[in-house]
């Protein structure tokens, strides 16, 4: 099988087969991965391709290749989505809209702007987080919650919060 015929997800898993070190640094982004791409193929399995999209946002992202903190920021932006999908019923009536937000969210993200943007916000929260708290693990996980809250205000109202979220990534700031 060629590179090119495989999803984003196996070639994660072929990479972090070889890559020890990619392996160490993305335990948690490709187990949420994982735990994502199963939740939309259960929940919502039209929106397989642009999760596609998304993951080659992330993984063709060269800031955000190496290291622990960046595979808790990717671990982050898998496990808001995660959750987002857990809640998705196919017999409820909000379920096309629910499916349409995500697919929204998800592009939106996929945007180099709008990503860049948050791996960099991520970034200073870290650094505002690193003194606030006493331990490595207790500003990851902080960090995390407030990419995560961000992504779910986003999947709240795609459209008309997408304004409001790019004000909290600091969008305006990659285009002066």
């Amino acid at each position: 099988m060629v590179d090119e015929d495989l999803s984003e997800l196996e070639k994660m898993l072929k990479r972090a087969q070889i890559d020890k070190e990619y392996r160490r640094d993305n335990k948690d982004y490709l187990e949420e991965t994982k735990k994502l791409y199963d939740e939309i193929l259960k929940r919502a399995p039209q929106a397989e391709t642009t999760l596609e999209l998304l993951l080659k946002r992330i993984n063709s992202c060269d800031l955000c290749d190496k290291g622990e903190e960046s595979g808790v920021f990717k671990a982050s932006i898998m496990s808001a989505f995660r959750e987002y999908v857990e809640e998705i019923d196919p017999t409820k009536p909000d379920y096309k809209q629910k499916v349409n937000n995500l697919e929204y969210s998800m592009l939106h993200l996929s945007t180099k702007l709008v990503f860049t943007a948050t791996y960099i916000t991520f970034l200073e929260e870290l650094q505002n987080n690193l003194r606030k708290y006493d331990s490595l693990e207790e500003a990851y996980r902080w960090t995390s919650e407030y990419i995560k809250s961000a992504i779910g205000y986003l999947l709240e109202d795609p459209i008309g919060h997408r304004k409001r979220f790019e004000e909290y990534m600091q969008v305006d700031k990659l285009l002066r």
